[in-house]
């Protein structure tokens, strides 16, 4: 029905009633142009173009590691690689955020370039960084550092003015804080290197802020495809950790929309051991056959992508 739908997409990706974040809102289902519009624009428009800006090769940003999509956006990646006019900036840092924005063996320079889409020069012997890419590239490359920055210093605070259409904030039950997290942040990290993202906790400053609030708010930074993947992810964490918090009658859902949309379908146990495979082998297969996000929390398969993409993966798991 759709009473059970509107449910569904309210409570199946932890949005806040009346609040729209980089691309989610509260009428999610009627709303594709929030996914279809601003937020792929960065893929349109070659922002994400590896040869332009990262060094990364296709294989690197759509592999299909993250769980779908990467094979069937490659002709279109391609076709958009047309570089815009370089913009370059040249900031000037300290050393203990020079080495702080480098990170161990540069792996924080190298996720700053890939979330941005802009490329980063670090030079050490005078604390600059030198930022090269698009207008926008340059601009969400300068946010990402200062919020990387601001994490040397104690907990980092988000608002309304952080999201140009590249954040997605998402609630985690504060007992669940330490799992999403893992050792070390070993957790969060892989979701990170795997969707091309930049994740951390906290301090959320914006509307709809509930101060009882007993979640801790994670910001997801980077474009749409990849922080629905690790929104997915973060959330089949959270449900092994807490069963039923997301799947609680959670049924067969097909999504009206033939744009962007979100399908789920329960399965039984040995429909799930069959559809996950060896290590969670035959999942990436049915995500990169059909080219869509596809994630297993609890029992239930979560399918997101186009129309014809969730059509593709509900036929391959059945």
């Amino acid at each position: 029905t759709d009473h059970h739908t509107q449910r569904f997409y309210v409570r199946a990706m932890g949005r806040r009633r009346g609040e729209r974040h980089g691309g989610y809102s509260s009428h999610y289902g009627s709303s594709a142009a929030a996914w279809d519009g601003h937020d792929r624009s960065w893929e349109q428009k070659g922002d994400w173009s590896s040869q332009a800006y990262n060094g990364y090769g296709e294989e690197s940003y759509h592999s299909g590691k993250g769980g779908g999509g990467g094979k069937h956006r490659r002709a279109a990646e391609a076709k958009a690689a047309q570089v815009e006019p370089q913009h370059r900036d040249r900031l000037q840092f300290d050393d203990a955020d020079t080495a702080f924005i480098l990170g161990r063996g540069g792996k924080t320079k190298t996720k700053l370039a890939r979330v941005s889409g802009a490329r980063l020069d670090l030079h050490e012997r005078n604390n600059t960084v030198e930022v090269t890419g698009s207008h926008e590239a340059c601009a969400r490359a300068r946010k990402y550092i200062s919020l990387v920055q601001a994490q040397r210093q104690g907990p980092v605070h988000v608002d309304a003015s952080h999201d140009d259409g590249d954040l997605t904030m998402m609630d985690v039950p504060n007992g669940c804080v330490g799992f999403v997290t893992g050792s070390g942040g070993n957790f969060l990290r892989t979701c990170e290197e795997e969707w091309g993202t930049l994740m951390f906790f906290c301090d959320y400053q914006g509307p709809g802020l509930d101060k009882k609030a007993v979640d801790e708010r994670l910001a997801i930074f980077g474009p749409a495809w990849g922080r629905s993947g690790a929104e997915l992810k973060i959330m089949a964490a959270i449900e092994a950790k807490l069963p039923g918090h997301y799947t609680a009658g959670v049924g067969d859902v097909c999504s009206p929309e033939e744009g962007w949309g979100i399908d789920t379908m329960p399965l039984t146990g040995d429909e799930l051991s069959f559809a996950l495979g060896k290590e969670g082998a035959t999942r990436r297969k049915l995500a990169n056959a059909s080219g869509c996000i596809l994630e297993y929390i609890g029992n239930v398969a979560y399918m997101a992508g186009e129309a014809p993409e969730r059509k593709r993966a509900r036929d391959y798991i059945t």
